[in-house]
Formats: structure tokens, sequence, C-alpha cells
């Protein structure tokens, strides 16, 4: 396998796309040895980097010597290690084998989560009480400094009062949140539909099915289930790239948890998270206009970062 640099250019058989990388995403419990059989491209510059750890964060890294002939390099981890990750430098390496030596007989794995209570920047939460009218219904909340009023729209009040669209429109991962959390509910742009409506055009956002699920990307929070068996979520897009549509989703969403988080300093208010990454990192709403620092999803952290 040839894992090739940033750019990864046409003559290594690249296509100045990101750096390589292999790494595992389903733990491999006890790890206490990895074993790397290489070469690199050159004998100096940017070495290679083995990344390993209990989990995604990967609390460790070593670099690789380089080696323009095939060599053998072995890493002994503490046997809470369940995770690595090889990743080039600026030089192409040629993997040509990988060695794991773990005990069959650990195999639990805790997501890290991250206790947003131990965070200053957070603050309840702003809701709105009582009957909700279209057009008239008013909530204001935190926002960045200040505040920011929002109001209560359905698609029928828009297409009646066409003025409202810009301000009925939600499309920024922090109003979407904030306008949820307040209304308890979608903005009227937001639907379940994979095509533009005809009121909201390309400003229409789509909306997830209800999920019910414990697994997948749902055991990095500290969900609630309200009572219930399972917890209850949503995710609605966030259009990172200008070909986005309702049919071409992209990576961006907003998980809306329904119940809320199950720990210290929450009640069952609606609490909101955002990826950028396609699931692989989440960081929660505030109640404030601002996202929280990032945690481990179903995958390593990325460098790409919409919000910072």
């Amino acid at each position: 396998m040839n894992l090739l640099p940033v750019p990864a250019i046409a003559q290594n058989y690249g296509d100045n796309g990101l750096a390589g990388s292999i790494m595992n995403v389903e733990p491999i419990g006890g790890i206490h040895s990895i074993t790397v059989n290489y070469s690199t491209q050159y004998s100096s510059g940017t070495n290679p980097v083995v990344s390993y750890g209990s989990t995604l964060n990967y609390a460790s890294t070593e670099q690789l010597p380089f080696s323009t002939s095939s060599t053998s390099y072995t890493i002994n981890t503490a046997n809470t290690t369940q995770f690595f990750r090889i990743s080039c430098g600026n030089c192409k390496i040629t993997v040509s084998s990988i060695s794991v030596e773990y005990d069959s007989n650990i195999s639990s794995y805790t997501p890290a989560l991250i206790n947003p209570t131990t965070i200053s920047t957070r603050v309840n939460p702003t809701k709105y009480s009582g009957t909700l009218v279209a057009g008239s219904s008013q909530v204001t909340v935190p926002y960045k400094g200040g505040t920011k009023t929002f109001t209560y729209y359905t698609e029928e009040y828009v297409a009646d009062h066409p003025e409202c669209l810009e301000d009925a429109a939600m499309i920024t991962p922090e109003d979407i949140s904030a306008y949820v959390i307040a209304f308890g509910t979608w903005p009227a742009n937001v639907q379940n539909v994979t095509s533009n409506s005809e009121v909201f055009g390309n400003l229409t956002r789509r909306l997830s099915p209800k999920y019910e699920r414990t697994d997948g990307y749902a055991v990095s929070v500290p969900y609630s289930t309200g009572g219930y068996s399972k917890p209850v979520y949503y995710e609605i897009d966030i259009a990172l790239v200008n070909s986005y549509s309702p049919s071409s989703r992209g990576v961006g969403r907003v998980v809306v948890w329904m119940y809320g988080f199950d720990d210290t300093g929450y009640d069952n208010s609606i609490v909101c998270t955002y990826t950028d990454d396609h699931y692989a990192t989440f960081q929660e709403y505030a109640n404030n206009g601002y996202f929280m620092p990032r945690f481990n999803g179903e995958q390593p952290m990325t460098a790409y970062s919409r919000v910072a």
C-alpha cells in the first residue's frame, strides 16, 4: 500500500487529494505492540507517524524513521491501546505489512465523552412557552455576546408573506440549533423532502426521518431516552458547498436529540450537536450562538473545521 503526501502528485499515482493514512475504526482490545514493515521515498523531510491510544483521540504518537529500503519498526504500547493510525509525512511511504499483537480477552470500548457542564460557556436553553402562532411568536436568546430574536414561521405563512422568506429560512448550524431549541420544532425551510420546496427554493434543507437507535454515533453522546426504550433524534442538513441539494446532501448535519442528554446539568430540553465531517466528530450547541469543543464520533478527528 502506498500512502501519498499532500499534494498527492500525479507521478506518484495521486490525484492531489488528502495525505494518505491507514487506521482501524473498530476497536482492537488490548493492543500491546504494532509492527510496521515499510519503506520511504526519501531519507529526509517530515517523518511518517504512528498515532495510537485507548480512544480515537490518539493520546500517543511516534515517528517512523526514514528508510529508502524495506525495514521493520515495532512500537510497544500499553495494553489499554485500542486504536492506531499510520500517516505519511511529506513523502510517499510504502507499507508492505502491519502486524498488531493484542490480548483477545480485552474488547470493551467506551467512547470519550465530554461533559459540557465543565465548560463555562454553556448556558441553559431559552425556550418559548405558549401556543405557537406563525409570524407572531418570538424568542430572544443569547447569541455571540449579544442577543438574537427568532420568529416562528410555517411554510404556509411564508407563502402568503414572501417578504418574510429570508427571516424564516434557517441555514447556519447556529441559527438552526437556536431555533429548534427555542421553539421545539423545525424552521419552516427544514422539511422531510428530497427536492427543493416551491416556497424556499435553494434555501430548502432536508430533515431526516425519526431515528430511534442506540448504535452508530449515538454511543458517542450521553443521550437520554426520555423514559422510553431508546433515544429519539433527527438530522438536519447543513450545506457546506454550493452544490448542496436535498438529494445531494454532503457531510454537514445538525443532530437534534429530542430528550436531551442524561448528564449532570441537563433536564429533558432538546440538545443539538453539529458535525461537518459526516459523524466523525461533533460539537454541542452551547445555547449562546457558539459550539463547544469537538468530541469524537464514529471516526478519528479531522483537520477540517467550519466551526471554530
